[in-house]
């Protein structure tokens, strides 16, 4: 692998605890496995902060960063970006699953159609 992953995935979370851990499984079984996640919650007040945390245990590419306040969707994607290592970026909202070829269907279209 690279020093940096291919694709930096950012994810905005608030109030996911129940959702995060199916949209988070849907990218680490990715059959492209050149990637780092960033998880970035923006001040939930539930258990998401939690569930992230005991998915990143099993895996050192999730990076969980939290915001100190509620700032909105949008500026959790900017400080995923500021704190992205990739060379490309995605983004995955905390509601939505990843197609098992999704990165690799993004980088080789032409094996799949």
């Amino acid at each position: 692998m690279s020093p940096n992953p291919f694709f930096s995935i950012i994810i905005p979370v608030f109030n996911r605890e129940g959702l995060i851990s199916q949209t988070l499984n849907s990218v680490l079984n990715q059959t492209f496995v050149d990637f780092e996640v960033l998880a970035i919650d923006d001040y939930s007040s539930d258990q998401s902060v939690n569930t992230i945390k005991s998915i990143m245990n099993n895996d050192n590419r999730i990076k969980l960063i939290k915001h100190e306040k509620n700032k909105g969707r949008s500026a959790a994607r900017n400080t995923g970006l500021k704190n992205a290592q990739g060379n490309w970026i995605c983004y995955l909202d905390s509601d939505d699953i990843y197609h098992k070829d999704h990165l690799q269907i993004t980088l080789f279209p032409h094996q799949f159609f």
